[in-house]
Parts: C-alpha cells; structure tokens; sequence
C-alpha cells in the first residue's frame, strides 16, 4: 500500500472505499485477501486529527452537541483516536422490529439477524486483537441483584482504548494490494445519466484534482460526512442527493445520550464500583495492554415489557462525566455546564440510552462551503418522548436497586419534562442512510447496497436502522467484513 503517490489525474481499483477509519480499514483488509485490487481515499494525513474547515458545521436545535471538527478527526485510523475502545456486541432485541418505540411509521428492524452477524462478530473480534478468551469481570453484588427482581444484567466487555483496530495485525502501508491515497478528499459522487450506477468519484488534493473509478465504490465515512456527500452529489436523476428519492438521507441521526443520571452517597468498596471502571486484564493478540470493564443492562424481557429502549448504566465518582476532552457548540456557541463541586464519597451513576430513529433528528445542508466548495452540515440532533421514557425507567430501577444495596440520599439528576444541558453524546454518528428492505424505508439494503444504484455501498453507522444499547464500533467492523464477503466473489458491475 502506498501512502504518497505521484501526481496523476486517474485511479482505477476494483472497490474504492471512501475512509480509512477502521470500518474503511477492515474492509481493506478483507478484500485485499481476496485478491481484488482496493484504493483507500482519505482526506487526512498519517495521524488523524481535526480539520476545521473540511470538517466543520453547524449544531441546531436545543441539545448542544461536540464541535463537528473535533469528533470526527481526519486520517489513517479515523476517529479511533477518540475511541475508548469499548468493546460491546449488539443483543438479538436490537436487530429485531419495535414499532412500538416510534410515533410514525418508521421502519426499526435490520435486514439480517443477530444469528446472521455472530461469525462476523468473531472476525471483527479478531481484527481488533482481541483474544479469544476474555477475563470476565464479577460484581461483588451480584448475588444479591440477581435474588430480586431486578431488570438488569450484568455485563463485562473488553477495553482496548484509543488505537487503530488491526493496524499492528496488518499494516495498511506495507500492503501492496491495496493504494491508500492521504490528503485525498472525496467532493462529488458522479453516477451515470439514468442515476443507476456511480461512473466515478472526483477528488481533490492539496494541488489538484483527479477521477477515481471502481468496480464498486463504499462510502466508509460515518453518519455525518456520508450524509453530506449523497446530499452534495445531486444530479438530474437525483436532484435531492444521491439515493434521496424518498426523503431519508440525513434523518434519522442517532446516538447514545450520556447523562450524570443519579447522584447517591455509599461506601465505593461496598458497592464495588471497580466492577463498572476500566481495569487492566490481560494483552490483546498483538501484545498491547486490555482492559476490561463492566455495566449494567437493561434486559430484552425487560426493555420488551416496559415497552422502552435499551439502557446501560455504570457507577462510578462524582465529577468525572463533566471531564469530557471535547468542546460541545449550540447555535455557534461553546456551551459549558455547571456541576456543583461533588461531595465526599458522593458517588454518580452515568446512564447510556438508546436512541430511537426520529425522522426530525437529522442532517442537512448549509449555505456554506468548505475549501473545495462542498456544502457544510448542520446537525440537528432530537431526542424522542420515548428515549426519555427509557432513559427514566432504566434510572429509577437503578435508583431502588442501589438503595436496596445500601445507598443513602439517592437523588435523581433527569427532570422529567428534559434532557439536562450536560447530556453528552459517545460521540456516535448512525442511521442517516439507514437499511431497510425496501427503499420507501430506507437507503440501503441488506447488502448495504444504495436502493437504486448497482454499485453504490455505504458501510458503517450510517446504516444502523436502529441505534441498540452497545457502542457501535465493533457492529460496525463486523458489517464492513461481512460487506467484504459479499464484494468478494465479483464487485459490482462485473
């Protein structure tokens, strides 16, 4: 794999994927097994960092959300520098229908199954380096939990922390199978006259512009810039953007609301609150450090008959959620909240909720340009009656669990009639071109394949129809491998 190349004014591949995070960089990986000839395009350079005028927007709306810049760095390894590294599979409930969570007629099931992605979660176990044998962590309170009736379980999951999943395993810059092109920024996806087919993508370098042309073209970019780039890449067969013929590219903008939702007082070694926090357990494959770490969860019977969402909670000191490295923005303005200085041995339970798909939670075009002259996004990010309804549940069973368990002065932190203004987002970006069967549904199908263009492919969080309770980062591998397997045989248009 080359990382500098000549200037040129052409490339062909068999599959061009567009983002070299780590979705865009397992699919390399998968694909170059195979023999098939695969160019990486990136807009950044060796390190990922933020580019404040490629990658700059617009927050609108009443929650404010992290500086669009600053969430989504640029380069080899994508947004991972940022990754906590959570490790966490999605349950069979989250891939299912639950049209009981939405207000309008949105369609929320996947078009696979959990059964369907269990070997490609294997795989994507493997390409982060995971090993296959886990320390499992105990909660010294679990007996005690599991005697009542108690809507939670507990989990343990891996922690790699900020790192490039599979960079050590395989090294993208010594792969002479693939080119990986950095400083390489996708303006425009051109499809042919009748809008069936992507004929090529026209790119920009710092010093020129060149065409590059695959067999199959995947979109690898994330939620935000994969919306951006079909709504900017309007044609007379689009005129709305790429696959937009039914309204859907941008909405449905998903993520998982973090709040400091219970504040309580408690002996930390007597609830065991080591449980919940990150802790060194172990090596991954390639000799780098793990940790692991655990939470508890709101369960699928438990979530089914609540009729609510899914929920993960995690213990730990006061004070330390309103840490976050990340500036957050409303209406062009940093906003910062207040927390009154924590008590001692004042103890926060930290809530993570999913999202529902809201039609009106979505993405859009602003008037504004970037240096190439590219539209800039405007994120408008909402939130549902029914993601506050599951956010309350799953807070106040923790809330009589935890004074069951000896807690004192148990207070709850989310009003009930709002999102408290230090609600924070993983920073997580899906479902703006989200799968489902039919495209009335739906940008892609259940290959990930763009409803009405041949050979058109979107990977990532993206295409999450539905958020689930889990960070979505090993999801996201496990479907770029599994769209891997399905370019394989022969990329499209072949």
């Amino acid at each position: 794999m080359t990382v500098a190349r000549e200037r040129q004014n052409r490339i062909e591949a068999d599959v061009v994927i567009v983002g070299a995070g780590p979705v865009g960089l397992a699919l390399a990986s998968r694909l170059a097994d195979t023999g098939r000839r695969v160019a990486v395009l990136d807009s950044g350079g060796p390190i990922p960092a933020p580019d404040h005028d490629l990658g700059t927007g617009t927050i609108d709306g009443h929650i404010p959300y992290f500086d669009l810049a600053e969430c989504r760095p640029r380069g080899l390894g994508g947004s991972t520098g940022l990754w906590g590294g959570w490790c966490e599979e999605l349950d069979e409930i989250d891939f299912e229908p639950r049209p009981e969570l939405v207000d309008d007629r949105i369609a929320t099931g996947w078009c696979l199954t959990r059964k369907d992605l269990d070997p490609y979660y294997r795989d994507a176990r493997a390409f982060c380096g995971i090993p296959d044998v886990v320390p499992a962590r105990d909660w010294l309170r679990a007996g005690e939990v599991c005697v009542r009736d108690c809507p939670f379980e507990l989990r343990s999951f891996p922690v790699l922390g900020p790192r490039r999943p599979g960079y050590r395993g395989w090294d993208p810059c010594a792969d002479e199978r693939v080119d990986l092109l950095l400083g390489a920024t996708v303006t425009r996806v051109v499809t042919t006259d009748r809008g069936d087919a992507v004929d090529h993508l026209l790119v920009r370098t710092a010093d020129h512009e060149l065409v590059v042309t695959g067999r199959a073209v995947v979109l690898a970019v994330g939620g935000i810039e994969t919306a951006r780039l079909l709504l900017s890449s309007s044609s007379a067969a689009w005129p709305t953007g790429i696959g937009n013929g039914n309204d859907l590219v941008g909405r449905c903008f998903m993520e998982h609301p973090h709040i400091d939702a219970v504040r309580l007082h408690g002996d930390p070694a007597a609830l065991d609150i080591e449980f919940f926090l990150e802790r060194v357990g172990g090596v991954t494959v390639d000799g780098e450090r793990m940790a692991t770490a655990g939470a508890l969860v709101l369960s699928a019977a438990a979530s089914r008959a609540a009729g609510v969402g899914r929920i993960q909670l995690f213990i730990e000191m006061a004070g330390d959620h309103a840490k976050h490295p990340l500036p957050r923005l409303r209406n062009g303005r940093r906003v910062s909240a207040r927390y009154a200085a924590p008590g001692p041995r004042e103890l926060a339970v930290i809530s993570s909720t999913e999202q529902v798909p809201n039609r009106d939670s979505r993405i859009t075009l602003s008037s504004d340009v970037d240096r190439y002259g590219v539209p800039l996004p405007i994120l408008n990010w909402r939130l549902t009656r029914t993601d506050h309804r599951t956010a309350m549940f799953g807070i106040e069973a923790a809330g009589r669990l935890l004074r069951e368990l000896g807690a004192t002065n148990v207070r709850r932190r989310l009003p009930r009639d709002r999102w408290p203004l230090d609600t924070l987002g993983g920073p997580h970006h899906l479902g703006t071109a989200r799968m489902a069967d039919s495209p009335a549904d739906g940008v892609v199908d259940g290959d990930c394949r763009v409803h009405g263009v041949t050979n058109l492919y979107i990977t990532g969080g993206a295409v999450f129809p539905r958020s689930g309770y889990a960070p979505p980062t090993l999801t996201m591998i496990a479907l770029a491998l599994r769209l891997g397997d399905h370019l394989s045989p022969a990329p499209a248009g072949r």
